[in-house]
C-alpha cells in the first residue's frame, strides 16, 4: 500500500522540478534573447540595414501608399510633404518599404560601399520609424520637447504624429538632413555617423 503513495509523491515532486527547470530556462531563454537583440539592434542590424536596405527599387510610392491602412497612409503623406519641402527630392521607394529623400554615397575602411537615403522613414500602423543618420543623441535636447516617442541608434519611433510636435520633428529632420549632406558634399562617408557623432 506504501509504494503507490511513494510512487505519487515521486511524481509530484518530478513534475514539481520540472516545472521550476522551466521557469529558469524561460527566463534564462529570455534574457539571452534580449542580449541578443540589443546587440543585433545596435551593431548587427545597422549593418544589416545598410548591405540589404539601402537600395532602391522601382516600386512606386503611390501605390505603395495605397496599400497601408488609412491612418498610416495619411501621416506618411505628411512625412512625405515634409522631408520633401526639406530635402527638395522627390520620395523614393527603398527595400523592405522604407520612403527615402536624396542620397549619400559611403565607403569605410571595412571595403563596405554603397549608397542610402539622406531622410527616410518606415510607415507601419502604429509605430512610424523616422531614421536620423546622424543618430538621435545629437538631438537630445530637442527629442525632450518632441512628445511621445522612443528612441534607438538612429531611430525615433513614434505611433501617431498627433503624439508629437510636428514643428519639432521638422527642426530635427531639417538639422539631420544638413548635417549628413555636409559631411558628404565632397566624399563618401568613411564611417557609420551615428556611433560616432555625439
Amino acid at each position: 500500500m506504501r509504494r503507490p503513495a511513494a510512487k505519487g509523491f515521486s511524481e509530484r515532486v518530478v513534475k514539481h522540478l520540472d516545472a521550476h527547470l522551466q521557469k529558469l530556462l524561460g527566463s534564462f531563454s529570455a534574457s539571452l534573447h534580449a542580449g541578443i537583440s540589443k546587440q543585433w539592434s545596435s551593431v548587427a542590424w545597422y549593418n544589416w540595414r545598410m548591405d540589404n536596405i539601402t537600395a532602391q527599387n522601382n516600386g512606386s510610392v503611390k501605390d505603395y501608399l495605397a496599400s497601408l491602412d488609412e491612418q498610416t497612409g495619411k501621416e506618411s503623406q505628411v512625412l512625405i510633404e515634409m522631408m520633401q519641402r526639406i530635402s527638395g527630392h522627390e520620395p523614393k521607394l527603398w527595400n523592405v518599404g522604407t520612403i527615402g529623400f536624396d542620397t549619400y554615397h559611403y565607403k569605410y575602411d571595412s571595403g563596405r560601399e554603397g549608397d542610402g537615403h539622406v531622410l527616410g522613414f518606415y510607415p507601419r500602423k502604429g509605430k512610424i520609424t523616422v531614421y536620423l543618420m546622424d543618430g538621435t543623441a545629437r538631438y537630445a535636447e530637442l527629442l525632450a520637447k518632441l512628445g511621445k516617442h522612443t528612441t534607438t541608434g538612429y531611430c525615433v519611433y513614434i505611433k501617431r504624429l498627433s503624439d508629437v510636435e510636428l514643428p519639432i520633428l521638422e527642426q530635427i529632420v531639417q538639422q539631420s538632413y544638413e548635417y549628413i549632406k555636409s559631411k558628404s558634399q565632397d566624399r563618401p562617408l568613411d564611417r557609420i555617423v551615428w556611433q560616432t557623432e555625439k
